[in-house]
C-alpha cells in the first residue's frame, strides 16, 4: 500500500500562529503561481482539476490535530491509518479517479509536491494502521526512509540515517541523493537566513550544468554553498527584495494585452 506525504508541510502550510492551534479552521497556503511544478501540472490534460484536488487535500490535512506532518493518514502523521484515494475523495467530495490522477501526478519528480513511501516491504504496522498493510515505525519515516521526490533530492532508504552525511549524500548526474529531513533541519538552524530547499535545488542545477567539476564530497560542497549564501545575507522570504506585486486589475489587463507588466 502507498503512503503519501505533502513535501515540506511545516514550511509551506504552517506559520507561527497555526503551530499553536490544535485544530485549525483555516490554512496558510502559498500564493506563488510561477513555479515549475504548478506549470507542469496545469499542462496536464486534467491539470486544473488536479490542482483543485491537491489544494482540497491540503485543506483536509490542515484540519488535523498537532503536530501536523502532512502525511495522508487519518491523523496527518506517519503512524496513522493510511487514507486511500477512495477515502480522500469521500472527504473532499471529488471523484475518485481525479484524486488518483492527482496523487500520481503530484508525486512525480518533476512536480514533487508529494513524497511517496511503499509500505508493502515493512514488517511492523504502526498503531492505527489497517490490518492488511504494514509500515515501518514512525521514527523511520521521520528519518526519510521513503523516496523524497522533491526537486531531485532523494534520501536513501532504511539504513541511511546510520551513515554519516559525507558517506550518504551524493550526486549521480541528475539527482542529489541521501539528504534526510534531519539534515535539512540542522541546516535550517545553522543557516537561518537561507531558504534551504531553494538553495539545494540551485546547487543541484549547478552540478548538472558543470559535469566536469565533479565533487567527490557533495556534503561539503552543499555546506560551503549554504555558508556562502548565509554570508551574502540569505535567500529566505524575509531577505528577498521583490518587485511590487501587480494588482488583479493590472494582471487582467496584461493577460488581455492592454498593457505589459513591468
Amino acid at each position: 500500500m502507498t503512503l503519501y506525504q505533502v513535501v515540506d508541510w511545516d514550511h509551506n502550510y504552517e506559520n507561527a500562529k497555526s503551530r499553536t492551534i490544535e485544530h485549525k479552521a483555516w490554512c496558510a497556503v502559498p500564493n506563488k503561481q510561477d513555479g515549475l511544478g504548478l506549470a507542469r501540472l496545469l499542462q496536464e490534460k486534467n491539470g486544473p482539476a488536479m490542482y483543485g484536488a491537491f489544494v482540497a487535500t491540503v485543506l483536509m490535512l490542515s484540519r488535523q490535530g498537532m503536530p501536523r506532518e502532512g502525511y495522508l493518514t487519518d491523523t496527518g502523521r506517519a503512524d496513522g491509518m493510511i487514507l486511500t484515494p477512495d477515502d480522500i475523495a469521500l472527504v473532499i467530495r471529488m471523484p475518485v479517479k481525479l484524486v488518483a490522477e492527482m496523487l500520481e501526478a503530484t508525486s512525480r519528480v518533476n512536480i514533487g509536491w508529494l513524497r511517496v513511501y511503499n509500505t508493502e516491504d515493512s514488517a511492523v504496522a504502526p498503531q492505527g494502521q489497517r490490518e492488511d498493510t504494514a509500515v515501518s515505525p514512525k521514527k523511520d519515516w521521520k528519518e526519510g526512509t521513503g523516496q523524497d521526490r522533491k526537486d531531485g533530492v532523494c534520501p536513501e532508504p532504511q539504513a541511511a540515517a546510520a551513515q554519516s552525511p559525507t558517506q550518504r549524500i551524493g550526486f549521480d548526474g541528475s539527482v542529489i541523493h541521501g539528504i534526510l529531513e534531519s539534515d535539512t533541519e540542522e541546516w535550517r538552524k545553522a543557516y537561518p537566513a537561507v531558504d534551504i530547499p531553494t538553495e539545494i535545488c540551485r546547487a543541484k542545477q549547478w552540478l548538472i550544468a558543470n559535469p566536469k567539476k565533479k565533487k567527490k564530497n557533495v556534503y561539503r560542497f552543499l555546506v560551503n554553498w549554504l555558508n556562502r549564501e548565509q554570508e551574502r545575507g540569505g535567500s529566505t522570504r524575509a531577505n528577498r527584495t521583490r518587485a511590487p506585486v501587480p494588482s488583479m486589475a493590472e494582471t487582467v489587463k496584461a493577460v488581455r494585452g492592454e498593457h505589459a507588466l513591468v
